[in-house]
């Protein structure tokens, strides 16, 4: 029991990786040779024969660099990153109320299209002749 928990903790922290995003020249190599390592290149910035750009953890970036493969880390660590850009963000709508859609509510453009549509009928009808 207790080499049982000890290895789920064990597999728990090799999974909590640190991932960067990093920029790969794909100049020499393609998409397929990097797909035939194990790296995801199903997602990304991608420009072809030049370059892809994406997040990669850091067992991935290990095996990029044995490969003697040239890229560059932009972001060390993205989660942080986020964490910090995200934080300043101003909290939107905080005067809204928590309404789920009761219908109560109309556009102010939606109701002075809708009185110009009903004023030019009254014209309309007013200056047909009979």
């Amino acid at each position: 029991m207790i080499v049982l928990l000890a290895l789920m903790l064990i597999s728990a922290t090799s999974y909590s990786q640190n991932y960067s995003k990093v920029k790969i020249y794909t100049n020499e190599i393609g998409l397929q040779q990097l797909a035939q390592l194990g790296l995801p290149v199903d997602h990304g910035i991608y420009k072809k024969d030049h370059f892809i750009i994406s997040d990669f953890s850091e067992s991935e970036i290990e095996l990029l660099a044995s490969t003697g493969t040239m890229f560059d880390i932009l972001i060390e660590d993205v989660k942080e990153y986020y964490k910090e850009h995200n934080g300043d963000q101003p909290v939107k709508n905080v005067t809204c109320s928590s309404s789920t859609g009761s219908g109560d509510f109309v556009p102010m453009r939606f109701q002075l299209t809708l009185i110009r549509v009903q004023l030019h009928m009254l014209v309309f009808i007013s200056t047909k002749k009979c």
